[in-house]
C-alpha cells in the first residue's frame, strides 16, 4: 500500500502548485497555532490527573488513553512538531507504567474489572487505547521525512511495542476467535496472582467475549500496524474484526438506518444453558461507545476495507435521526441514550455544523483542539477515502445490512459443525415481537429451502432469547452432509441469515470418558480424603476452617466456584443431600452471596443463594434463581428462613414429575415449573461478592436409585 500524508488541502493540491500549496499549509498552520493550547502547558496540565497516580490495570489505561490522541489532533491541526514532543513525553510517562506478566509479555497491569483483590491483570481494551496514539504517532512521522531525524527512533519503538503488545501477546494467549470469516476477542483465563507476580491463576469460567467496542479500538491498532508496515497479517485481523460488525448491523429500512449492539455471542463459552453469558441490546445509558465505535468504521473505510459510500451514509442517517425534537434517542431508538457521532462530521453537514456548535458552547483545552481539528483538517477532506489512491486497492464486505427491529441477535455458534466431533451449533436468537419465530436450513446461495430447524409462537415482543440447537442433520434427507449453508430466521416480516459450514473434521483427541453415574450407585463427598478427579475446582479449596463431620470441609471465597459432573447430557433422577454453612452475615442494600445447586441437561444453573434486593429480605430468608430464566438476575422468594450453622439441603429428582427441593424438611414450596429441573448433571457451587464471608459445602451425597 502506498502512504501519504493526510490531504489537509485536496482540492489546492490538485490545482496549485506545489510553492503554493506549501503556503496556505503554513498558513493554516499559523492560524492553528494561534488557536491552540501551549503544547507545554498543556502537557503540564494532563499529567496533573490525580488518576493518573491513583489507578493502575485497565482503570489506568482508560485515564490515561483520555488525552492522549488530543496532542496528534493539535500537531495534524498546526503542523507543529512541538505537539509531537509533547506527545512522546506523555507517551513515555505511560509506557513507563508498563509490567511485565508470568510468560513474559508487557501490559498495563493493576486491579481488574473484576475488583478482586487478590487478582491482578491487563485486558485487551486498556492495550488497545494506549497503542492506538503511539502507532498514529508513527505513522504521522513515518509519512514525513522531516521528522525522522528528530522522531524517527520513537516512532520505531512504538511500533514494536504495539506489535508485541497487540499482536504478539495477545495471539500467544489464544484469546482470538476466529469462525467462518469472523474475528472476535475473548477474555483471558488466567489472572496475576496479586501475592505473587510470577504466577498465574486459572479461572476458565470467566471466558466471555469481549465487549464489542474492545475488539474495533485493537482492530484499529492493526490497521495502523497494516498501513505502516504493509503486512497482510494486519489487513487480514481488520477485515475478520469488522466484517462481523457489519453482519449484525440492524437495519431500519423506512430511515435508511443501522443500530448494533454492544455485545453479541461468538464463541461457545458465550452461551450458558438456554441464555447468553451477558447482555444484548444497545447500551442504554452510554452513548460514548458507539460515538467511538463509529470513529472507528470510518478509518476502515478510509483505509478502503470492508465498508463502502453506502454504509457511510446509513451511519449518517442514523445520526441524524438520533437528534429529535425532544432530545437525543440510541440508534435503535429503545432509550434517550444517543449523542453526535462527530467523525461522520465531513460526510454530512448537518452534523458538522452541530459538531461545530457543541465545541463553540465551551472554551476548554481539549474543545479549542477540537475546534481547530474541525477547521484545519475535517474542513479540508470530502467523504472520499483519505489513505486510497488506487481503487484497486479497495476490499469492501459485500454484506447489505438486514433488518433487525424484531430480530435484534441471529448468529450460528459455532457457524462450522465438525460432525467427527458430534457438534451442536447453537441457532443464537433474540427477538422483539410477537409473532412464528422460523429457524430454517438454506442452500449456500440462499436459493433453495431445506426445511425447517425450529419454530416457535412467541406470544409476547418482550426481548427473549431463544437458542434451539441443530447438530448437522439436514431435515429434508434426514442425513448429516457436509456442505456450505445458511441459516435464516424470520418473524414478523423481517428475515435475518448467517453462513453455517458443516464439514466431517477430525474426532476430538482420546481422553478417559466421564464416568456417568448408574443405577443403584452412590457418591459420598466428604473431603475428609483426596478429592475425586472429576472435581473443577476455581480458587475453592479443601480447608480445616469449618466442617460439619470430620476436620475438613470445601471452602469458597469471593466468586470462587467448584462443579462436579456426575452425567453427561442426559438428566438423571438423582437425589443430592448437601450441608451449607451459613456464616449469619447481614447486609444493607444489594449484594450477591454464596450460591449453592445443580447444573441441568440444557446447562442452566439451578440454585439457592443469599441474595439482598429490595423485595427479598436476604437477611432472613434464601432466594432461588435458574440462570435459564435471565441470568442471574431474576431472583425468587423460597420462604425458607436463614439460620446461622449447618443447613442440609435436598435436591430430590427422583420423581421427575414432581422435583423437590428441601431444607432441613421444609420444602421451598415457591418453584416455577418451567424453570425448576426435573434431573441433574452435575453439583454447581459460587462464592459470593468480595464483601461476603466465605461458604462451607460439606457432606454431599448423590443417589441414583434403581
Amino acid at each position: 500500500m502506498k502512504h501519504r500524508r493526510p490531504r489537509f488541502v485536496p482540492t489546492l493540491r490538485s490545482t496549485l502548485p506545489a510553492l503554493v500549496v506549501t503556503a496556505v499549509a503554513l498558513a493554516g498552520g499559523a492560524a492553528a497555532r494561534a488557536e491552540l493550547p501551549d503544547p507545554h502547558d498543556y502537557l503540564r496540565r494532563v499529567r496533573a490527573n490525580p488518576h493518573l497516580e491513583q489507578t493502575t490495570g485497565e482503570f489506568f489505561a482508560w485515564h490515561a488513553a483520555y488525552a492522549a490522541d488530543t496532542f496528534l489532533d493539535a500537531y495534524e491541526a498546526s503542523q507543529d512538531p512541538a505537539w509531537l514532543a509533547a506527545a512522546a513525553a506523555y507517551y513515555d510517562d505511560y509506557i513507563g507504567k508498563l509490567e511485565t506478566d508470568p510468560d513474559g509479555y508487557k501490559g498495563w497491569i493493576g486491579e481488574t474489572i473484576r475488583r478482586d483483590p487478590d487478582l491482578r491483570g491487563d485486558a485487551l481494551v486498556g492495550d488497545a487505547i494506549l497503542l492506538n496514539p503511539l502507532v498514529r504517532f508513527a505513522e504521522l512521522v513515518k509519512q514525513d521525512p522531516a521528522l525522522a531525524d528528530r522522531f524517527g527512533e520513537k516512532a520505531e519503538a512504538y511500533v514494536a511495542l504495539a506489535e508485541h503488545i497487540g499482536w504478539e501477546k495477545w495471539n500467544h494467549r489464544d484469546t482470538y476467535h476466529l469462525d467462518n470469516g469472523f474475528g472476535s476477542y475473548r477474555t483471558h483465563d488466567k489472572f496475576i496472582d496479586a501475592d505473587d507476580p510470577t504466577r498465574w491463576v486459572e479461572r476458565p469460567s470467566t471466558v466471555i467475549s469481549d465487549n464489542l467496542n474492545k475488539h474495533y479500538a485493537m482492530g484499529t491498532v492493526f490497521l495502523r500496524l497494516y498501513r505502516i508496515t504493509g503486512e497482510a497479517k494486519y489487513r487480514q485481523r481488520v477485515e475478520e474484526i469488522f466484517r462481523r460488525n457489519k453482519q449484525m448491523w440492524r437495519h431500519f429500512p423506512e430511515d435508511d438506518r443501522v443500530s448494533w449492539n454492544f455485545w453479541v455471542p461468538h464463541g461457545p463459552y458465550d452461551i450458558e444453558g438456554r441464555t447468553p453469558k451477558s447482555w444484548v441490546a444497545v447500551h442504554p445509558n452510554r452513548p460514548g461507545y458507539q460515538a467511538s465505535e463509529v470513529s472507528h468504521f470510518v478509518e476502515v473505510y478510509d483505509t478502503g476495507l470492508v465498508f463502502d459510500e453506502a454504509d457511510m451514509r446509513r451511519l449518517a442517517n442514523t445520526n441524524r435521526w438520533m437528534r429529535q425534537r425532544d432530545g437525543w434517542r440510541s440508534s435503535d431508538g429503545t432509550t434517550d441514550a444517543g449523542t453526535l457521532w462527530a467523525s461522520l462530521a465531513r460526510f454530512d453537514a448537518r452534523i458538522r455544523d452541530q459538531h461545530e456548535r457543541d465545541l463553540r458552547a465551551g472554551d476548554s483545552d481539549r474543545q479549542r483542539i477540537a475546534l481547530s481539528y474541525l477547521h484545519h483538517v475535517t474542513d479540508t477532506l470530502g467523504p472520499e477515502r483519505r489513505y486510497v489512491d488506487d481503487a484497486a486497492q479497495v476490499r469492501v464486505f459485500e454484506h447489505p445490512p438486514e433488518p433487525g427491529r424484531n430480530l435484534s441477535m441471529t448468529v450460528a455458534i459455532p457457524g462450522t459443525i465438525e460432525l467427527a466431533k458430534h457438534e451442536q451449533a447453537a441457532l443464537a436468537t433474540q427477538i422483539r415481537a410477537a409473532g412464528t419465530l422460523r429457524i430454517e436450513l438454506l442452500s449456500a446461495d440462499g436459493e433453495q429451502v431445506l426445511g425447517t430447524l425450529h419454530e416457535a409462537r412467541v406470544a409476547s415482543d418482550e426481548p427473549a432469547f431463544h437458542i434451539p440447537r441443530w447438530d448437522g442433520v439436514r431435515p429434508d434427507t434426514g442425513d448429516k452432509q457436509p456442505g456450505e449453508y445458511r441459516v435464516r430466521w424470520s418473524l414478523a416480516g423481517e428475515q435475518r441469515h448467517y453462513p453455517l459450514h458443516v464439514v466431517e473434521g477430525t474426532p476430538a483427541e482420546d481422553s478417559e470418558p466421564p464416568r456417568t453415574l448408574q443405577p443403584g450407585q452412590t457418591i459420598d463427598l466428604d473431603f475428609e480424603h483426596d478429592l475425586d478427579p472429576r472435581w473443577q475446582l476455581e480458587g475453592a479449596r479443601v480447608t480445616d476452617e469449618q466442617a460439619r463431620e470430620g476436620s475438613r470441609s470445601l471452602r469458597l471465597g469471593s466468586r470462587d466456584r467448584a462443579t462436579f459432573r456426575f452425567a453427561g447430557h442426559e438428566p438423571l433422577p438423582v437425589r443430592i443431600t448437601l450441608s451449607v454453612y451459613d456464616a449469619g452475615h447481614r447486609h444493607s442494600g444489594n449484594g450477591n452471596g454464596p450460591a449453592w445447586g445443580v447444573r441441568d441437561a440444557a446447562g442452566d444453573l439451578f440454585v439457592l443463594r443469599q441474595a439482598w434486593r429490595a423485595y427479598l429480605n436476604g437477611n432472613q430468608h434464601y432466594a432461588w434463581v435458574n440462570t435459564g430464566e435471565n441470568r442471574w438476575f431474576t431472583l425468587h422468594h423460597t420462604r425458607i428462613a436463614r439460620r446461622e450453622g449447618w443447613r442440609e439441603w435436598v435436591f430430590d429428582f427422583t420423581d421427575p414429575d414432581h422435583p423437590a427441593i428441601t431444607c432441613g424438611g421444609e420444602a421451598v414450596d415457591t418453584l416455577d415449573e418451567d424453570y425448576t429441573p426435573n434431573g441433574a448433571v452435575g453439583i454447581h457451587l459460587l462464592g459470593g461478592d468480595p464483601d461476603m464471608p466465605a461458604m462451607y459445602v460439606d457432606r454431599i451425597r448423590i443417589t441414583y436409585p434403581r
